[in-house]
């Protein structure tokens, strides 16, 4: 893959990330809606261990 594309795949993924946390940390969603928060969170920290 080239470098360009890892680090912008990295960085949206991060970015979502941050996003995901931030929904969470307010606590205004439904347990279902974090827990699917919490498993997209699982799986875009593993794009970013990958692009790493």
């Amino acid at each position: 893959m080239p470098k360009k594309k890892t680090t912008t795949l990295f960085e949206d993924s991060l970015a979502e990330i941050e996003q995901l946390l931030n929904q969470l940390e307010q606590g205004d969603i439904s347990l279902k809606e974090s827990l699917k928060s919490f498993e997209r969170g699982v799986n875009l920290t593993r794009i970013c261990q990958k692009a790493l």
